[in-house]
């Protein structure tokens, strides 16, 4: 829910995929957690359902399991991380939901026009 922060173990937050209903979906970049309960079915951001999934998100297309390590990656790669990350800080967590509804392509265009991307 806005405004509130939670904590989660690992194991906690795989409880929230959104496989159980009646119960939020929650999705992790860098530790940082966001309520992806509106994004429809299929979206892009199912990779992250129940998981921190920073990993994945350096990828254009992921072919690794999901995970929260970011050890290894270049310097560009951790830079499209932080723009996820910086996406759901600054549409997601300010009640931008509509946001989720965006196709890729669509998400990218967003991304590159926005200011502080």
């Amino acid at each position: 829910p806005e405004g509130k922060w939670f904590l989660f173990s690992k194991q906690e937050l795989q409880t929230y995929s959104g496989d159980t209903l009646g119960e939020p979906t929650y999705g992790c970049v860098l530790g940082q957690c966001f309520d992806l309960s509106a994004a429809p079915p299929g979206s892009i951001l199912q990779v992250l359902y129940g998981r921190d999934g920073s990993r994945l998100l350096a990828f254009p297309e992921p072919t690794a399991a999901p995970s929260d390590s970011v050890d290894g990656l270049s310097g560009a790669q951790l830079s499209v991380v932080v723009r996820w990350l910086r996406y759901y800080l600054v549409f997601i967590a300010n009640g931008r939901q509509h946001m989720l509804n965006l196709t890729m392509h669509e998400l990218v265009q967003v991304l590159a026009e926005s200011q502080g991307f």
